[in-house]
């Protein structure tokens, strides 16, 4: 079956819209591509930023906590955080790779199994308050990959990504505000104690002068009555 010919009215209406669609590709595709160069000057922007900062970034996924506190349920609930993404700080810190951060969890660099139940229970309250989108606040252990302890303050909030929850955290290390606040414990304690010992050491003197003025009036006192008879004599 042979296609129909156009006459030259219809070729040129059918001409004047394919030019009209090929210009709002054109428009449409320049729009896109300038997104585009926004969104990667964005990305360089902010990728930069993440890098330069001189705390650990940590972003984990996020899931929510158990409704009430099971027994062991923090344990399980870390293993379910598996990092997706740290910055240079962190992996200068910490003593990974970026490829050996992003398969690790939550757990392997905080499993010191010393969580208290008052530990526990504190950090059950934050995650509900994390759940509210506010930001959690509170003090941790942090372990290298060579096993070397650093306290770190802990500052985390919910982050939402192409409708996934992710938690973003700032790691700082506070070791020498640590040996600081051990420091001024110790100057306090030890100030404590010498007040302790100068107190005792002044309660002896006020007894012992007390003792010596008792003493020293015993004697002197038939002497005076003595003096006062011959007086009158």
């Amino acid at each position: 079956m042979k296609t129909p010919r156009l006459t030259s009215n219809q070729s040129a209406v059918k001409e004047e819209i394919l030019r009209k669609e090929n210009q709002k590709l054109k428009r449409d595709n320049q729009l896109l591509r300038h997104k585009c160069d926004s969104y990667c000057r964005k990305y360089a922007w902010y990728h930069a930023l993440f890098n330069f900062s001189g705390d650990p970034f940590i972003i984990h996924t996020y899931y929510d906590p158990p409704d009430t506190e099971k027994p062991y349920w923090l344990e399980e609930y870390l293993k379910k955080e598996p990092i997706v993404e740290v910055n240079k700080a962190f992996t200068q810190t910490m003593g990974y790779t970026k490829k050996q951060a992003t398969q690790l969890t939550v757990y392997d660099i905080e499993n010191d199994k010393k969580w208290t139940m008052e530990q526990t229970h504190e950090l059950f309250e934050k995650m509900q308050t994390c759940r509210k989108g506010r930001v959690t606040r509170f003090e941790r252990p942090h372990f290298t990959s060579a096993g070397k302890t650093i306290p770190v303050e802990i500052k985390s909030r919910i982050l939402k990504i192409d409708n996934n929850e992710y938690i973003m955290t700032v790691a700082r290390d506070i070791s020498d505000r640590k040996k600081l606040e051990a420091e001024m414990q110790r100057s306090y304690l030890s100030e404590k104690r010498h007040a302790a010992n100068l107190q005792k050491e002044i309660h002896t003197r006020i007894e012992f002068t007390r003792c010596l003025v008792h003493e020293l009036k015993t004697p002197l006192t038939p002497i005076l009555a003595s003096s006062e008879a011959l007086v009158k004599m």
